[in-house]
């Protein structure tokens, strides 16, 4: 049932489910999630023909990104925090600042919905000069 990540370790993760799990806190009725960063991913290249392997975050023969990269993280926790999976998703991405060549997104948003009704609001970008 979870994505079994470094944060199922985590001592501040494993707390925090304690307390979400014995209803200390109350049940969970949704939550919002985002991972902001302030770098490209781009990294040199000393060849054209070495771009998609060097770079291959960049392109979605090799990579997911934002998805797979960071979201999936936040998720976990979700999923882990609702003892279940969610049963949809809708959202969007694009690439809004990084205009380089890249196929991935830099910039996206979604709606996780689980079965009971709770939602999850998941944003990430890799263009933010704030918030870590």
């Amino acid at each position: 049932l979870y994505f079994c990540m470094q944060r199922m370790f985590d001592e501040k993760y494993i707390k925090g489910m304690q307390m979400i799990h014995s209803g200390l806190i109350g049940d969970v009725m949704g939550a919002r999630c985002h991972w902001f960063r302030n770098h490209d991913w781009r990294r040199p290249v000393p060849s054209p023909e070495l771009e998609r392997q060097i770079n291959w975050r960049l392109y979605w023969d090799y990579s997911a990104g934002l998805m797979t990269e960071l979201a999936a993280h936040q998720l976990e926790v979700c999923c882990w925090a609702m003892k279940m999976v969610p049963e949809s998703v809708m959202g969007m991405g694009d690439i809004v600042y990084w205009k380089d060549g890249r196929e991935v997104y830099d910039s996206v948003n979604l709606v996780y919905h689980y079965n009971n009704g709770v939602k999850i609001n998941y944003e990430s970008l890799i263009s933010n000069k704030f918030n870590g």
